[in-house]
């Protein structure tokens, strides 16, 4: 085994949801993407729950959701379909996304089957978007399973495909940036590093069973994408509170579950005029030492509505100076006035 942990970025993960706010609601979604054959096809479950505390604590779950499917090896997808939760999406919305590739173009095709939930900021939505980037970093498993082994498919691939590779990824974001860890590696060793991340600390809180939605046990190869998004308590001038943390994490052969990606961002919102007002990232956990420069690129959307964020983060944050996985974190931000409005008076 030869992980590059002498390259990591931070390894600080997020140690347990706060404590949730009288008069907040919670959303928290987990998209659990497992495979059999390492190479082939996938199983996704997909889970959300939107939780409102009320000002004297207690709970109210206001709206869930559940899908289940499959993708097969180039990350279309082969199966779809809710699978309980609260006002489901037609079925024929979601059979119309089955063949759709999640690698190009698959959010477009979200936005046309699913445009009523696109506008409400639905949990539906928020799921089957964000298959996307559960599916990508689900090679997180065979890239894993290759490097404790001495190789494999991926890396001879990578080999043959290296001047095909450099000009699709160069300079995307932070971590694959001409001159950074990954692609100086691969110039002078011929192979790409693999990082291998701490071990990630429960999602839970003991003294709060309502504190996330109940999460299935992950077996060996199984990658997880995580969203916590606190929203309130409401002030009188409507501004309220915000609180995201976002994890993807794998658990390798031995069943040991290790943070690939996390970030909490806090900030504050208008909702009388839906927009956000502040916003600060951190990075907890990160594969390169270049990620981290993606901070401070999410200030770009102070001021931006919330119905304008995704394609903001689409047009605006871009290139070297931002991460994917940090503007996966803020496109939920989107949803912040519809996860709002389920708040107890």
């Amino acid at each position: 085994m030869t992980f590059a942990i002498q390259f990591s970025g931070p390894r600080t993960p997020h140690q347990s949801p706060p404590v949730r706010l009288p008069g907040s609601v919670r959303r928290t979604t987990s998209i659990d993407v497992t495979r059999d054959d390492l190479y082939g096809s996938t199983a996704i479950v997909a889970i959300g729950r939107d939780l409102a505390t009320g000002p004297d604590g207690s709970v109210a779950a206001r709206r869930s959701a559940r899908l289940v499917g499959s993708a097969d090896e180039h990350r279309a997808l082969t199966g779809l379909r809710s699978d309980g939760g609260s006002e489901p999406p037609a079925p024929a919305a979601l059979e119309r996304l089955i063949g759709a590739s999640t690698a190009a173009g698959f959010r477009r095709e979200v936005a046309a089957a699913l445009p009523d939930e696109l506008v409400a900021g639905t949990l539906w939505h928020l799921l089957v978007d964000d298959l996307v980037g559960a599916l990508l970093v689900s090679g997180v498993a065979p890239q894993h399973a290759e490097e404790r082994a001495g190789g494999g498919p991926i890396e001879e691939m990578t080999r043959e495909f290296a001047d095909q590779m450099r000009a699709t990824m160069s300079d995307i974001c932070a971590g694959w940036a001409t001159d950074a860890t990954m692609l100086r590696e691969f110039g002078s060793t011929g192979k790409l590093p693999v990082a291998c991340g701490p071990v990630a600390p429960p999602l839970a809180r003991s003294d709060d069973p309502d504190a996330i939605h109940l999460l299935p046990d992950l077996v060996p190869h199984a990658v997880r994408r995580w969203r916590r998004v606190d929203v309130g308590p409401v002030g009188p001038g409507g501004d309220a509170p915000i609180d995201v943390h976002f994890r993807d994490s794998h658990v390798d052969e031995e069943g040991v579950e290790r943070c690939v990606h996390e970030y909490h961002v806090a900030g504050s919102v208008d909702l009388g005029e839906g927009t956000i007002r502040s916003l600060a990232a951190q990075a907890l956990v990160l594969p390169w030492r270049e990620c981290p420069g993606s901070i401070g690129s999410e200030k770009n959307l102070r001021g931006c509505r919330f119905a304008e964020v995704r394609d903001r983060v689409r047009s605006d944050l871009r290139g070297t100076s931002t991460c994917t996985h940090l503007n996966d974190t803020l496109r939920c931000l989107a949803d912040v006035g519809s996860i709002a409005r389920l708040a107890v008076g």
